[in-house]
Parts: C-alpha cells; sequence; structure tokens
C-alpha cells in the first residue's frame, strides 16, 4: 500500500509517515532515515531532505550541468524529465553507497556507460522514456552499465525506449536479485537471452516490442529454481512460434498474449492452461483451421454450391447466350457467374485446408499463413469481392436500358460489354495483387488470420490499412450507391412500363413492343431479387467499415461469419435465384406437355367403353 503525500522510510518496508514529522528531531522511521540529510546544503531549486533528493520548482527546460550539491548519504534520487545526459558521469562518482532508489525517467539519457560501479546497494531503477538504443558492455574500454554492481538491484524500467534495439542480458550478470524487468514499448526484435539472464527473474514484461518469433532454445532447458511469475507479451506481433520455443519455460501467475497460439497446450509445455491469458483466434483453434463446425459445414455447403451453381449459369448462356435476343443481359450473367465462381473456389480451398489440418493446426499455423496457397485463396476472394458488384451495376443499368428501349436487343453492344468486362476485371486484378507487390510484402495482408482475408473490420491497424480502407470500404460503398440508384431508376421504368401494358389499345398498336417489354420486365425481377439479396451483404460491409474506421469495430464473432459465410454466400446464392425461374418455365412447360398428351387419351376413352 502506498500513502499519497506521505514519507515512505525504507525501500523494503511499507512504513510511511507525515510530512511533518521529517526532520522534527525524533526518529520515527525504524532506522531514522527520516532525520537523515536534515541540515545539507541544497541546489536552488531542489529539496533535500530525509535522503531524498527531489526537483521542485527547477526549470526544467534547462539541462542540470552539476549534481555535486547530493549528500553521499542520499538513499533516492529523483531528477525525472529534465536533461542529466551531462551529469550521469558525475553522478555515478559522487560514490553513493546508500542510494537504493534511482529515477531517470525522460531525461533524455542516450548511453549508460561508465568506468566504474556506482550504486552497490541500488534497488529500483527508472530509466524509462529515454533515448537509449543499444545496452552492452563495452569490453576494450572496460565501460560499464551503470546498474553494475549493484547486487541488491530488484527492478529495472526500460519501458518506452522506443530506440532500443539491443539489450544484453550479460549486463545483469552481477544483478543477483533482480526480479523486475520492464522492456515493454521499446524496438527490441528478439527475445532476451534467458541463458545468460538471472535465473531469479520473477516478472518480465515485453509488451508492445518488436518481437514477432519465438526459436526452439529460447528459454533454458535446465530447472530454474524461481519460475517467472509474470510473462508479458501482449501488443507483440507474435507469428511464428516453433513447437519447443516454450519448452523450459515455467510461470507461475499469468502469461498474456496476444497470440492465441501460446495458450495451445501443443506449444505451452510445462505452462498450466489456467494462467495463460490470450484473446481466443477469430477464425481458428489449437486444433483446427475453422474453429466452428457449423460455420465449416456451411463453407463446405456454400463453396459446392458456388461453384456448381455458377459453373452451370455460364455453361448454359455459352450455349445458348449466340442465339439469345438478350445478348448483352447474358455476356454479363457470364461475368458475374465467373467472379462468383471464384468465390466458390476460394470457400473449397479454406475448407480442404481445414481438413488437411484438422487435430494439429496451431503446428503449422504460420507455415499456412505464408504459404501460397494462402496468398492465391485471397486473391479469389478479393478479386471475387471486388468485381462481382461491378458486374450486379452493369447488369442493372442494361436493364433500365432495355426497359426504356424494347426494341433494341442490345442496350449494350458487344464492344460496350468487352470494354466493360475488361476495365472491370483489370482494375479487380490490380487491386487485389496491390499486396503481393515486393514494397508491399510488409502489409502481410493475406496472413493477417487463418481464412487469409483482411477486411478492415477490427480495431487493430495493421500496415496497409488504408489501403485495404480504400478499397473495400470506400470503393464498395460507391458501387453499393450506384447499384441502388440504378435499381430505382429501374423501378420507376418498370412501373411506368406495366401501366402501359394494362392499356388494351397500346397492346393492340404495339403488340410487338408489348411482347418485348413483358420479355424484359421478367429478366429485370430476376435481376431484381439479385439485387436485393447481394447489396444488403455490400452495404453491411461498408457500413461496419466506416464505423470500424471511427473506431467502433465489430467483434471477433460476427467477423468471422461476415468474411465466411454473409460475403462468400452471395457467390453460391446467386446462380440458385438466378436459374430458379428457368426451372420453374422447365417443369411448368413439362407438365403442360403431359397435361396435353394425356388430354386427347381422355377423351377417347368413354367412346371405347361405350363399344
Amino acid at each position: 500500500m502506498v500513502l499519497q503525500g506521505h514519507f515512505k522510510c525504507d525501500a523494503v518496508n511499507s512504513v510511511f509517515i507525515h510530512p511533518d514529522r521529517i526532520c522534527d528531531g525524533s526518529k520515527d522511521c525504524p532506522h531514522g532515515t527520516d532525520e537523515m540529510n536534515c541540515h545539507v546544503t541544497c541546489a536552488e531549486g531542489f529539496i533535500c531532505a530525509g535522503g531524498f533528493v527531489v526537483a521542485g520548482d527547477y526549470n526544467r527546460s534547462k539541462s542540470l550541468t552539476n549534481v555535486s550539491f547530493i549528500d553521499p548519504r542520499t538513499r533516492m534520487v529523483e531528477l525525472s524529465h529534465m536533461n542529466v545526459s551531462m551529469v550521469l558521469t558525475q553522478l555515478c562518482g559522487l560514490k553513493l553507497i546508500y542510494l537504493i532508489d534511482l529515477r531517470l525517467s525522460n531525461c533524455s539519457l542516450d548511453d549508460l556507460l561508465v568506468r566504474s560501479t556506482c550504486f552497490p546497494r541500488l534497488s529500483k531503477l527508472d530509466l524509462s522514456f529515454n533515448l537509449i538504443r543499444s545496452i552492452s558492455t563495452d569490453e576494450s574500454t572496460n565501460m560499464l552499465t551503470i546498474y553494475h554492481g549493484a547486487k541488491s538491484l530488484h527492478s529495472l524500467n526500460l519501458s518506452h525506449n522506443i530506440f532500443l534495439e539491443d539489450f544484453d542480458t550479460a549486463t545483469l550478470a552481477s544483478n543477483l536479485n533482480l526480479r523486475v524487468l520492464d522492456l515493454s514499448h521499446t524496438a527490441i526484435s528478439t527475445f532476451p537471452d534467458m541463458h545468460s539472464m538471472t535465473l531469479t527473474l520473477t516478472h518480465l514484461n515485453l509488451s508492445h516490442t518488436r518481437i514477432t518469433k519465438l526459436w526452439a532454445g529460447t528459454f533454458p532447458t535446465a530447472p530454474i529454481s524461481r519460475p517467472l511469475e509474470i510473462l508479458d507479451l501482449r501488443g507483440a506481433d507474435i507469428e511464428d512460434v516453433q513447437l519447443v520455443a516454450l519448452k523450459g519455460l515455467k510461470i507461475k501467475t499469468h502469461l498474456y498474449s496476444d497470440c492465441f497460439k501460446l495458450c495451445c497446450p501443443q506449444l505451452t509445455w510445462d505452462i498450466p492452461t489456467h494462467v495463460c491469458h490470450a484473446p481466443t483466434d477469430p477464425v481458428s483453434s489449437c486444433s483446427s483451421l475453422i474453429k466452428e463446425k457449423l460455420l465449416n459445414i456451411l463453407v463446405w455447403m456454400a463453396g459446392v454450391v458456388s461453384v456448381l451453381g455458377n459453373t452451370g449459369v455460364i455453361v448454359k448462356y455459352l450455349a445458348t447466350g449466340r442465339s439469345n435476343l438478350h445478348l448483352s443481359h447474358g455476356q454479363l450473367v457470364i461475368e458475374l457467374a465467373m467472379s462468383n465462381l471464384l468465390m466458390g473456389i476460394y470457400l473449397l480451398i479454406i475448407a480442404s485446408e481445414t481438413i488437411r489440418f484438422n487435430g494439429d493446426y496451431v503446428l503449422h499455423d504460420n507455415q499456412w499463413r505464408q504459404s501460397d496457397m494462402c496468398k492465391a485463396a485471397e486473391f479469389l476472394y478479393s478479386l471475387s469481392s471486388l468485381v462481382s458488384p461491378a458486374f450486379i451495376l452493369l447488369l442493372v443499368v442494361d436493364r433500365y436500358l432495355a426497359i426504356n428501349n424494347p426494341l433494341q436487343q442490345r442496350p449494350f453492344s458487344s464492344g460496350y460489354i468487352l470494354a466493360f468486362s475488361i476495365l472491370t476485371w483489370c482494375l479487380g486484378l490490380t487491386l487485389a495483387a496491390v499486396p503481393l507487390l515486393p514494397w508491399t510484402h510488409h502489409w502481410n495482408v493475406y496472413s493477417s488470420n487463418a481464412a487469409c482475408v483482411r477486411l478492415p473490420l477490427l480495431a487493430n491497424r495493421h500496415p496497409g490499412w488504408e489501403a485495404t480502407t480504400a478499397t473495400y470500404i470506400i470503393l464498395n460503398c460507391l458501387i453499393c450507391l450506384g447499384i441502388a440508384s440504378a435499381q430505382f431508376a429501374t423501378f420507376i421504368a418498370a412501373s411506368a412500363a406495366r401501366k402501359a401494358l394494362t392499356s388494351n389499345t397500346y397492346f393492340i398498336q404495339h403488340g410487338d413492343i408489348s411482347t418485348k417489354t413483358m420479355q424484359e420486365l421478367a429478366l429485370s425481377r430476376r435481376v431484381a431479387t439479385i439485387t436485393f439479396t447481394n447489396l444488403p451483404c455490400y452495404l453491411l460491409i461498408g457500413v461496419l467499415g466506416l464505423l470500424a474506421l471511427g473506431g467502433h469495430a465489430v467483434g471477433r464473432d460476427a467477423f468471422v461469419w461476415l468474411v465466411l459465410v454473409i460475403l462468400p454466400g452471395t457467390s453460391a446464392i446467386n446462380p440458385v435465384l438466378y436459374s430458379l425461374p428457368m426451372v420453374q418455365n422447365l417443369l411448368a412447360k413439362t407438365i403442360a406437355k403431359r397435361m396435353a398428351s394425356q388430354g386427347p387419351m381422355s377423351q377417347e376413352s368413354p367412346s371405347s367403353s361405350r363399344t
């Protein structure tokens, strides 16, 4: 417990006294520390009392150039938030053998090397928020760190040294009682060498560092006399964890991480499950690429239906499209079916890989995410989700033109259709391929999760999130706006055409136009069915993306269903919706023919009976 505004007698015990009892001639602390340094000369702007030296009204914008005023008996020095880089060597030379607490946070320090042992009894050292780039000893010049020889050092805080890339744990060889080491918010990219680190360490904070891999042999395999109590790896984007990386690591109380793999029994070895704290992966579990069985079944069903249905639509229109009066409409349907087919192939890839890795997926997680198959799967996903809304927009525009010009067999000429198709496919291919380029490889767009999809709907923003937001959200919203506007205009035109068809005079005078108009209206109803099915899905992705951009991200479970069911599901529904009227017409014709063939027989049966 800490009593704010009170004097702590000793760094070890928890005795606090009121400030009025400091230097009052009476020893109130167990060791009389409240009466130490009561009559010492102190520099202007500092407070020196009770063995403490604290900056008072000192102008912290000025660099500190002299610390000779600090009494050798001082036990705590607080010089945070001022530039002390010029007096570090002088501070060490004061021989503060009683100093137990040194606070040099945000002091513009970029070097910790000195020529001799400075503070042999130091217990707590705060070096956070400085400019340190490397911590190691210099054997050629016999330079040591300022905490060298501090056998009582209990806590070392190096957090928020954002330039610190190299930390040699050999510098801690003389700190035999170190318990707490804080390296959070630094640029360290490799796990500290635990083999040379003191075995008394209990709290290790490596959160928000650049550590991405845990290799075999990271932790010592020899029995550790004092296991870590807390290991914090939150905020570290750990992607690759080798099978035996955590072997030898013992954690008593808490292991914090954002990587679900660190809590998988296949990798944790000697770490109990109840001490591991990590969020679940939105897609995968330790044993399966797709963790939910229902979701896995739906992915299989959607993939099979999408591939078979869209292949059937393509074959049907290729076989009959050239004799169809609505050639432009047929060409656009084929383009839409091809884009939906790509989504079906993506779903089958994910479903088949789920079977391949079933049981021990976590051991292959990084291999899968970095594989060419994962990149190919997301490329298909991106391409399909980008070009499908564009072809729906062209279909709706085609219907609008056809209703207004019923005698024109091809509202879009073959040249326009070809030009629009090539432009759409080229734009989609370009946008889908951007994350694969050498200068965008660090985005890791296609390896952000096991589904190989990065829709910008979650709170975390990885490199390249601006591009994915512009592609998936902004462009998607603009196309949805175009689809909604075109469908509304088509609805108005269709309503006017139906009113005209109800006039007997119009039908008599324009028989051919009426027949063509009814055909166009029938096709428009099919396109409207697809529009009203697909548009809500695209709009949902757009709206949720805009909300995520504003800080209101969707949940992880919702993200999985959006990525693997709702958006890809349209590719399976579209061929069913579009083929259903044709199937109904075929059944109606079959029934009519059968009834017609049975009609004469039913009429002859009475006469034959009379005979």
